[in-house]
């Protein structure tokens, strides 16, 4: 088995390849630039640089590999992105699909997003037949994932498509991931304000498990959540202060403030300004973004973390490396 991952540079790959190397699996890795080396040698691991947008990469690095497993993605959460999502996320996607077929490689593993599901409630959390809901119907991210899921499913005949859809991700030991952010916001400061909705939270080593389960025992054309634990955000917030003995005073941001702080993001953006913050993603920390793990667990035998694990500050460490 020859694995090619995309996406080198990102945590969640980052982990995957970490799994792949300790079971011995060759490894090709792709990194967009040399300036993040957060991978160094390893006898199974050959890293290649260059854009996964660019066709002629994309061919020289599918060559040899049997199995794929695309992690590359734009997340950035910013409107005037529209045509650079669909040209990352969507056109390197099935483009890396079509080289895949040219070559020969027999499974391809796409890291989608459980936000191109529909979400649910505690009594009734999201699965993987449920369909895409508002506000993420708005967001320019969870759309071009949408989007590249269906564009490569229409070469499942050829080619063994599988999609894995995780939620938010927690743990690792990178601090300057989304989930390090959160821990650094939770844990130094002394009054913490929180919106009114939820997400499930998934440990990285789960995900990266249950990547490698899906493309052993995933079947064809099928999705599959990587989710655990759904909380909302003050829920989430106790746990993290509760776990790592720190205390700090919770304060509820209501919906109407959250709302006005995402129009004013959109105003700052439409200025020429660069902010995350948008309506879109104000809505969705209003809502309660919860999903189940029954498919993944039946079907793929995967066993999740406890939450304990995913925020505890000892797991980060700046800048983790792989080494011999």
């Amino acid at each position: 088995m020859n694995v090619l991952i995309t996406g080198a540079n990102g945590m969640l790959a980052h982990n995957i390849i970490k799994l792949l190397l300790q079971k011995g699996i060759k490894v090709r890795a792709t990194i967009r630039d040399d300036r993040k080396p957060c991978l160094q040698q390893h006898p199974n691991l050959e890293l290649i640089e260059g854009d996964i947008t660019d066709n002629a990469f994309i061919e020289k690095a599918v060559i040899g590999c049997t199995h794929i497993i695309h992690a590359a993605a734009l997340t950035y959460q910013n409107k005037r992105n529209i045509n650079l999502y669909r040209r990352v996320n969507v056109e390197s996607t099935e483009n890396l699909v079509k080289a895949a077929i040219k070559y020969g490689t027999t499974k391809f593993a796409f890291i989608s997003s459980a936000n191109t599901l529909g979400y649910g409630s505690n009594q009734n959390p999201g699965t993987e037949t449920c369909e895409m809901k508002h506000p993420f119907t708005a967001s320019e991210y969870a759309i071009s994932k949408k989007e590249a899921e269906e564009s490569i499913l229409k070469y499942k005949a050829q080619i063994e498509i599988i999609i894995v859809n995780p939620t938010f991700i927690i743990g690792g030991d990178n601090i300057d991931s989304g989930s390090g952010q959160i821990m650094k916001m939770g844990l130094n400061r002394k009054i913490i304000f929180y919106p009114p909705g939820g997400k499930n939270f998934v440990h990285v080593k789960d995900v990266a498990y249950g990547t490698w389960k899906a493309m052993q025992n995933g079947t064809n054309g099928e999705r599959y959540l990587l989710a655990n634990v759904n909380l909302s955000y003050k829920d989430f917030f106790r746990k993290l202060l509760k776990q790592n003995n720190k205390k700090a005073l919770l304060v509820p941001l209501p919906k109407f403030i959250m709302l006005f702080f995402g129009i004013a993001g959109d105003i700052y953006s439409m200025l020429g300004g660069t902010t995350q913050i948008s309506l879109t993603n104000c809505k969705a920390l209003c809502v309660k973004n919860f999903y189940s793990n029954c498919k993944a667990q039946k079907h793929l035998g995967i066993a999740f973390s406890p939450l304990a694990l995913g925020i505890s500050k000892n797991e980060f460490q700046q800048n983790p490396k792989i080494t011999h």
